[in-house]
């Protein structure tokens, strides 16, 4: 186009497929967390190829949390240590967002990791996400404050 000042370089990805191609991110929020606050998840799949059916998207709490009774959004349900959502359609091109509290309850532990979460559908197609770090805050360090008279 004649108003551009200097030449614009894209990129695209396309897919061709008659099968679904799904995509779970997750993060989390707050980090750093500090040892007895909660730490929100939030996972995001996408469908980038054709309609996906019957979804079950599951994600295993990580060690030295403890889930906040409730919290999963989308009517997800906790079984033996994990988080179950279930998704009856995703077409193509959407996504979808789940989330959920646990509370860090350990003092010893530096880092948190969540690497065990995935999606999968009736078409046979699973996806895994990549493993979040967050880093975990044990003591926090409260200072006096100390008052000089004036004149002294």
């Amino acid at each position: 186009h004649p108003s551009l000042q200097a030449p614009v370089e894209t990129q695209a990805v396309a897919y061709i497929t008659t099968r679904p191609v799904l995509q779970i991110v997750k993060r989390d929020t707050p980090d750093p967390v500090w040892v007895g606050e909660d730490l929100l998840y939030t996972i995001r799949v996408t469908n980038l190829g054709q309609q996906a059916t019957n979804l079950v998207i599951s994600d295993i709490l990580p060690a030295n949390t403890e889930y906040v009774e409730g919290s999963a959004s989308s009517s997800g349900q906790l079984s033996g240590g994990s988080l179950e959502w279930n998704l009856p359609v995703l077409g193509a091109g959407e996504s979808q967002r789940y989330s959920f509290r646990v509370q860090v309850n350990r003092t010893d532990v530096l880092e948190g990791v969540n690497d065990k979460y995935g999606v999968s559908c009736a078409e046979r197609v699973t996806a895994v996400g990549e493993p979040v770090v967050t880093t975990v805050r044990a003591d926090r360090l409260y200072l006096p404050n100390i008052y000089r008279a004036a004149g002294r």
